[in-house]
């Protein structure tokens, strides 16, 4: 988070220094684009001194529709919205050999502010930049329930998985801020363009257990999600 900090304070020094140089240019842009997510997320329900139930991230598609302006010959800045839906599997697994395991999937928006350094000349340049901003969940997350922990004895459980009752783990909205970085190749004149991206983004979110028999609340929840993606993107400057 730091070390974040740290390249969005030396980002912004470039910026400020390059408004000091260079005017205005007012190039707007619009760009939408494609990619691959990897969450690298997990959730951990703890009970007590044992982590009960692990909740893994599958890897999906992720979708950026974005518009901005340039600033100046290198720098620019824009707004993008996001949209991955990610599946995640709960493995339940208890001490005496009783598993139970389920899939879901939610969906995740992040809303971001980005600021972009243009490097090189010709027709293919680099960039570089951070973002932040909210990152929105739309469902919620249904984790399994342990019954065994709940007083209920075993001869009393459901006979079939699907009859257990779920935890439903409301995850809240959080901040977020990132790097990212790439390729982009100009066409017609620098009207139209693409790039390849890369862009990764910290964050740590707060999650509830809306239905939590034991009420501990976001006590027993241990939740990250870091995305990493790789895309590309097709823009028009107009």
């Amino acid at each position: 988070m730091k070390k974040l900090l740290t390249l969005m304070a030396i980002i912004l020094c470039f910026h400020l220094s390059s408004l000091a140089q260079e005017s205005e240019i007012k190039s707007y842009f619009v760009s939408a684009g494609v990619g691959a997510s990897n969450p690298l997320g997990e959730i951990e329900l703890i009970r007590g001194n044992r982590k009960v139930v692990r909740t893994q991230f599958a890897n999906a598609p992720s979708y950026t529709l974005e518009i901005g302006k340039r600033i100046n010959q290198g720098s620019e800045v824009s707004l993008s919205i996001g949209y991955a839906n990610y599946t995640y599997e709960n493995k339940e697994d208890y001490t005496d050999g009783f598993r139970n395991y389920s899939s879901d999937d939610f969906n995740f928006i992040p809303v971001f502010l980005n600021y972009d350094l243009i490097f090189g000349q010709g027709s293919w340049r680099g960039f570089f930049g951070g973002h932040a901003g909210i990152a929105f969940y739309t469902k919620e997350v249904n984790l399994l329930s342990e019954l065994h922990l709940l007083n209920i004895p075993q001869d009393q459980w459901p006979s079939h998985p699907n009859e257990l009752t779920p935890l439903d783990l409301e995850i809240q909205n959080s901040f977020g801020i990132g790097i990212h970085g790439g390729a982009r190749r100009d066409f017609f004149e620098g009207k139209m363009f693409v790039e390849l991206l890369f862009s990764t983004t910290y964050s740590q979110f707060v999650a509830k257990i809306l239905n939590d028999p034991e009420d501990d609340g976001d006590r027993d929840v241990e939740l990250d999600t870091n995305p990493v993606d790789l895309g590309i993107n097709l823009g028009w400057r107009f």
